[in-house]
């Protein structure tokens, strides 16, 4: 009768251990639900991972697959801690302004007429203007 006492006292151990290793599981999913939905993004893995920390050392209430209250935690660390959030505006792209070879606009051809005189200006080096180069001329 004793083993068999000791045999349910450890299966009820091995339960409550994986019952809480589901709620762990549960509530770390709707952290991270909860933190996508919101479309936070962070600066760092670092950053992501202490965010992560700190709404697990606030314990929210777990209801429907959602924590109550995260949102408006997630709010007051955005004003708190404004660096550990990656900005919503767009990554700026730099590209060129027209493609190598590529068609010339007013503008290019302004730039380029600009450049050629502060270059002949001040180095006397100079490059055929566009248009002058299409007309067969030499400056």
């Amino acid at each position: 009768m004793d083993e068999v006492l000791k045999r349910l006292e450890r299966l009820e151990k091995e339960n409550a251990d994986q019952k809480a290793l589901l709620a762990a599981r549960d509530y770390e999913d709707a952290a991270r639900a909860g933190i996508a939905a919101a479309k936070v993004h962070f600066t760092s893995k670092a950053a992501e991972r202490d965010f992560l920390n700190a709404v697990r050392d606030q314990k929210f209430p777990l209801k429907d697959g959602s924590l109550e209250g995260l949102a408006a935690f997630i709010d007051a660390r955005r004003q708190a801690e404004p660096d550990a959030f990656a900005s919503d505006a767009p990554v700026p792209r730099f590209v060129s302004a027209t493609p190598a070879g590529g068609p010339q606009t007013a503008q290019t051809s302004q730039a380029k007429n600009i450049i050629n005189k502060i270059l002949a200006d001040q180095y006397g080096v100079g490059v055929p203007k566009a248009d002058s180069a299409a007309a067969g001329q030499k400056e």
